[in-house]
């Protein structure tokens, strides 16, 4: 009867599982389909909030698994050059060239980018939807595409200000002040005008500051001589009354690190940095929500179709280590706050192990006293198996002393080996007059870097500099001193270059530098760099002084290079500076019509 039952169970669980198995076994082989979707950022990838957004953005689309959704990002430097006609237009010439034959079949970008995309979107995109996150107050978007969608962000500054000055009297109702930290922008002084009506709202019970009009040096002298009995509510600063621009998250890690009082703060991202907290706008949160538009547009939704409503993107975020530093109870702040960096007790993270161990302790102890009772039953009979393995374990030791002899003989001339292995490469990868890596060296180095950014996207930059008119150096005083010259010259390259660039002599009076996870703008500001410590500084060689110059080619990787073309670049732009007259430094990007062509 028993066995009758268990069989019954048996087959029941096994039905039960081909009805909830098998049928999702035909969705788990299907594979995603692939969409390639463009970001377009108004800033560079110095502001934490494009992180922010994309990390949202990201997190939401990988939630479903019916599109693989390959990303292409686009940083552009409005902070430089906002009204710039010529940037505009080279990016756009840029865009069209990039994607005409790949288009993205969709674009994520914020209304800051709206002028760009009225005036080049339909050309460049043609028939691509187009994501907009805009304020609800802003002017209908209009000729950016025949699909787009203007998605509100849900930020109203003035809301955040509203809230963050209740914030700041409920946990510090003994202040006087309040400094309000805001740069001096075209949009930063509109914004002022807005929050002085908030401002005004409360002016019976705290008195404000607004730091608008300050430099940037007297704004942080102003924070620094700031009482303890006031409260700073960071804003923005993009931009001081000298018109000298910033990034707001390093402005704000230098008032952090002066002021004398709590700084409040409206955006999530710049928790961690010294903020207090405050009443904050996540941009995650507003990443995940143009998501959701944009999995309705690939699913097939018409953008004319979609509703978008405001959603609740701010909310009470505080740093856990700056409640403790400034005394402020987490029972004075408003419900549903959230708390972040919280510092745990010992006890409070490890109380399940500490309870466990205890129990196990006191179970080993009671193994331990059963142990006792047998050990001494084991002592009488391991004293005669002592005694009897004595003589045997001498016989063992003489040999394994014998074995190790032989075995430390043997290490001795491995090592020995390795190291003349080690100093024969390390000859046969440097050059023997300036020390520095040879051309076979720096061939694998570059290898090595393409294969990376070929797996991470990581880019680096060559630059091919060449001593200008080095053969009358020769021709004038001797090969002596031209060894000198090159040597002199290896030195201001080894100074000038990061730890972890390569120089390499390429070739007679030629360098190599290879410079991992850089930039074309970075790369030629080093050259340059270079450029001009070579100019400043002689030569002191045979008891002569000589003034000798560089000229630098400059290449930057990109989608379509192979390691050849990316040489023949950095070479070309070489010789385009040796065309324009020596002593300078040339970007390939900076040449038109040249063609590279040439095996791989």
């Amino acid at each position: 009867m028993l066995n009758r039952s268990l069989a019954i169970i048996s087959l029941s669980i096994l039905i039960l599982f081909s009805i909830i198995v098998f049928p999702v076994l035909p969705c788990l082989a299907v594979s995603p389909t692939e969409k390639n979707i463009l970001i377009m950022h108004a800033f560079t990838q110095d502001y934490p909030v494009h992180e922010a957004f994309n990390k949202g953005l990201k997190s939401r689309f990988q939630q479903d698994y019916q599109y693989k959704i390959n990303y292409s990002y686009e940083y552009l430097d409005l902070a430089r050059f906002e009204n710039s006609e010529d940037y505009l237009a080279e990016t756009a010439h840029y865009f069209q060239a990039k994607y005409s034959n790949r288009l993205p079949e969709m674009i994520i970008t914020s209304s800051i980018l709206a002028p760009f995309l009225q005036k080049y979107g339909i050309d460049i995109f043609p028939g691509v939807p187009i994501l907009v996150v805009s304020k609800e107050s802003n002017v209908p978007i209009e000729n950016i595409s025949a699909d787009f969608v203007a998605i509100p962000d849900g930020f109203d500054e003035t809301v955040q200000a509203d809230k963050n000055i209740q914030l700041i009297l409920r946990t510090r109702p003994f202040i006087q002040k309040i400094h309000i930290v805001v740069g001096d922008s075209e949009v930063e002084r509109e914004l002022v005008e807005r929050l002085q009506q908030v401002t005004d709202k409360y002016a019976d019970k705290v008195q404000f500051v607004c730091l608008n009009k300050l430099s940037y040096d007297q704004m942080v002298e102003h924070i620094r001589n700031s009482s303890d009995r006031s409260a700073i509510l960071f804003v923005r600063w993009n931009v001081d009354v000298e018109g000298k621009r910033f990034i707001p998250v390093q402005v704000l890690q230098a008032i952090c690190r002066y002021s004398k009082a709590p700084v409040y703060g409206e955006a999530a991202h710049l928790l961690g940095s010294g903020i207090l907290g405050g009443y904050v706008y996540n941009y995650g949160i507003s990443g995940k929500n143009v998501a959701e538009v944009g999995l309705d547009i690939l699913k097939g939704k018409k953008p004319s179709d979609i509703s978008v409503t405001n959603v609740q993107v701010s909310e009470y975020v505080f740093d856990w280590r700056e409640l403790k530093r400034w005394g402020i109870d987490e029972e004075k702040l408003p419900p549903g706050s959230r708390i972040e960096y919280r510092e745990y007790s010992a006890w409070e993270l490890y109380k399940g192990y500490i309870i466990g161990g205890i129990a196990l302790l006191l179970l080993e102890t009671a193994l331990a006293l059963g142990l006792l009772v047998n050990r001494s039953r084991r002592k009488r009979a391991e004293s005669e198996l002592i005694q009897l393995n004595m003589t045997l374990e001498k016989r063992v030791f003489d040999r394994t002393q014998e074995l190790q002899d032989a075995n430390n003989q043997l290490t001795i001339a491995q090592e020995l080996l390795e190291a003349l292995n080690q100093q024969l490469d390390l000859t046969s990868r440097t050059d023997s007059l300036t020390g520095l890596y040879n051309r076979r060296h720096m061939e694998e180095r570059i290898q090595e870097e393409y294969e990376q950014y070929q797996r991470t996207g990581s880019r680096f930059a060559l630059i091919m500099a060449d001593i200008d008119f080095f053969k009358k150096v020769n021709d004038m005083y001797g090969h002596d001193v031209g060894d000198c010259v090159l040597k002199s010259v290896t030195e201001y390259l080894r100074k000038s270059v990061r730890a972890y660039d390569i120089v390499a002599r390429w070739g007679g009076e030629e360098f190599l530098l290879l410079l991992p996870a850089t930039n074309a703008e970075n790369a030629v500001g080093l050259a340059e760099r270079i450029r001009k410590t070579v100019e400043e500084h002689k030569c002191f060689c045979k008891g002569e002084a000589l003034s000798v110059t560089l000229t630098a080619g400059v290449s930057v990787i990109g989608r379509e290079d192979t390691i050849g073309s990316i040489i023949r670049k950095a070479d070309i732009a070489l010789y385009q500076g040796k065309r324009s007259g020596r002593n300078c430094v040339v970007s390939f990007e900076g040449i038109s019509n040249i063609e590279i062509s040439g095996p791989s």
